[in-house]
């Protein structure tokens, strides 16, 4: 049996703007998508206001919640050098955490840490990860890591890099972002024979190979048809993919378009 992949819409709620949250899970419903992703933050958790919001309106909605953790891109991150700063983003994901689960969430996608110019190191954040991760397995939620574009410093870039975290957490769930891939000069071609075995998350949005631009699907130069193609071979059993379309909820539809035009029946959409 094929997987199947559950096109999720992106929920800006790091932006704490309402508003905009509600147009994203509207259009979500309109189009009869059946997941969600929520952002949860960029350097620090959204407000308690923001929190009690998602908590009211988010259950009005018949779809599959999952969360993107914080960001985590500046000085407090997982692979920080510095034991209070990395102690300081570890309580932040472990606070995160406990949200996602108050949301109903079981699979959650997460940033693992840059390089601020002082040493971050992956096996840093993979020593930090491992203990979060047991945490987050105690409440039913599993983490997956994500692949990082070329301008945030990320420590986890390259199919090397994915490679190595595999060396230090074996077994470790993988989130594949070919569109930040791509700004590395590297597409599904060189990820997928080193994360397929262990891909539990997609992100989906296109760019030209430049930086991340986060363009409807068919706007840049990447392969959808391969990535869906492969994926369907490579992956078996009853399992179910989050793919979230990373875009503003104006570019949904013309992505989801596009996107079953891609699968042509190599892998079921849901």
């Amino acid at each position: 049996m094929a997987p199947r992949l559950r096109i999720c819409a992106s929920i800006p709620a790091l932006s704490e703007d309402r508003s905009l949250c509600l147009e994203a899970m509207g259009k979500a419903s309109e189009l009869g998508m059946t997941g969600i992703e929520i952002k949860l933050g960029r350097d620090d958790m959204i407000s308690t206001e923001m929190r009690l919001f998602l908590l009211d309106s988010v259950p009005s909605y018949d779809v599959a919640v999952h969360a993107h953790l914080p960001y985590l891109q500046g000085p407090a991150n997982l692979a920080s050098p510095s034991e209070s700063l990395g102690s300081g983003a570890t309580k932040i994901m472990l606070e995160s955490l406990g949200f996602a689960a108050s949301l109903g969430c079981s699979l959650v996608n997460s940033h693992i840490g840059v390089d601020t110019g002082e040493g971050s190191h992956l096996e840093i954040s993979a020593g930090r990860l491992g203990p979060i991760c047991e945490m987050a397995n105690d409440i039913g939620i599993e983490i997956s890591m994500e692949n990082q574009e070329s301008n945030c410093h990320g420590i986890l870039n390259t199919p090397q890099d994915l490679e190595a975290l595999l060396d230090l957490i074996p077994g470790a769930a993988i989130t594949y972002d070919p569109g930040h891939g791509n700004t590395h000069g590297f597409g599904p071609r060189e990820f997928l024979p080193v994360c397929i075995g262990n891909l539990r998350y997609l992100h989906l949005h296109d760019n030209p190979g430049d930086w991340d631009r986060h363009l409807p699907l068919g706007r840049g130069n990447l392969d959808f048809r391969y990535l869906l193609d492969e994926i369907g071979r490579g992956k078996k059993g009853n399992l179910v993919i989050p793919a979230t379309l990373e875009l503003k909820s104006t570019d949904f539809e013309q992505s989801l378009g596009y996107l079953r035009k891609m699968a042509r029946g190599s892998i079921a959409l849901i």
